[in-house]
């Protein structure tokens, strides 16, 4: 009994070391360059690009994305291209 006793002694428990999160790294966002859309096409007239201006900024107060924004520019653009000649 005596030798039974000895046994049933508790175990220390041993403490988990806890493991420090590497930080990481932020990686630098690249500043795109923005295109001018403004660039006047042949047979296009001064008043047309300034409506093209217009346009985007309108496009950017009503807080659409970038993408989107561009696409139409571009297309309004080239509407105006095709029928200014």
């Amino acid at each position: 009994k005596e030798k039974e006793k000895k046994k049933k002694k508790k175990k220390k428990k041993k403490k988990k070391k806890k493991k420090k999160k590497k930080k990481k790294k932020k990686k630098k966002k690249k500043k795109k360059k923005k295109k001018k859309n403004e660039k006047s096409v042949e047979g296009m007239t001064k008043e047309l690009c300034i409506r093209t201006v217009r346009e985007r900024k309108s496009a950017r107060e009503r807080g659409k994305t970038g993408k989107e924004r561009a696409k139409r520019v571009r297309t309004y653009t080239t509407q105006i291209h095709l029928h200014s000649y």
